[in-house]
């Protein structure tokens, strides 16, 4: 008891507090603001919690996608992959072989494309159209060989350091995004069985507004352009895909 007596007299001898002055009104309201702010944050973190749950769970929502071969033609590259075709004919008529089985089977559109290492003719990758089956309007054969190409060969840049030189083979003239395509892939060289109106003609595909010098224009990016390998081939085969009644998927039926 003598020491809680000695403690309260102590602490009522102690001078009062000062009167608090404008730094300490500052000090006070910056712990205030923290502590809003960290009230804040945490409601911030609990919305945005919800929101990417509700972006989750909500299936009208894509949050990826994935283009592949089909199967038979998984099973062709498979089967080809690492072989040597000699000529730009065989290269070529490659193409117009998978062009083809693409529409008789009834998985996309009458277009086919190869990468192959130019020097050698080692066949790299294969690409069909697979726009409807994908719901994919960029699912081009182009698009499809180079991206493959890309993936199997670890570089975004198909004529890179160190890389040889990659020549990209279709059944016809890329149309307006395919050209576009073809410029940042890197390969050096792309070979076409024709160009020109046939193809549209023939089959009723808006092939988009492709540069009048396109070839010209994808010279100057150091790409060679070889047209006319297999020409009459492969408009037999447009011919005979307008002839199957199969459906043309241009948007806005443009």
């Amino acid at each position: 008891m003598d020491a809680v007596k000695h403690l309260s007299q102590w602490a009522t001898a102690l001078p009062p507090a000062p009167p608090r002055g404008n730094a300490h009104r500052a000090l006070d309201a910056v712990a205030r603001r923290s502590r809003s702010e960290k009230q804040a944050i945490r409601l911030s973190a609990r919305a945005d919690g919800a929101y990417s749950e509700r972006i989750m769970n909500d299936p009208a929502v894509a949050l990826g996608f994935e283009l592949s071969l089909p199967e038979w033609a998984a099973a062709e590259l498979r089967a080809l992959a690492g072989r040597a075709f000699a000529t730009v004919e065989d290269r070529v008529r490659l193409t117009i072989s998978l062009a083809r089985a693409n529409f008789e089977r009834d998985t996309g559109g009458p277009f086919g494309a190869a990468v192959f290492d130019e020097d050698t003719g080692r066949l790299v990758s294969i690409g069909v159209n697979r726009v409807v089956p994908t719901r994919c309007s960029t699912a081009h054969a182009e698009v499809m060989a180079l991206s493959l190409a890309q993936q199997a060969t670890g570089t975004h840049d198909l004529g890179g350091p160190g890389q040889p030189a990659r020549q990209l083979v279709v059944n016809w003239c890329p149309c307006a995004m395919c050209c576009g395509a073809v410029v940042w892939s890197g390969v050096r060289s792309i070979v076409i069985a024709g160009s020109g109106p046939e193809l549209e003609q023939l089959t009723g595909f808006d092939e988009g507004p492709i540069h009048p010098d396109w070839a010209g224009e994808l010279t100057r990016r150091g790409v060679r352009v070889v047209d006319g390998v297999l020409r009459e081939e492969s408009r037999q085969m447009f011919l005979d895909f307008a002839r199957s009644g199969r459906p043309v998927y241009n948007a806005r039926k443009g």
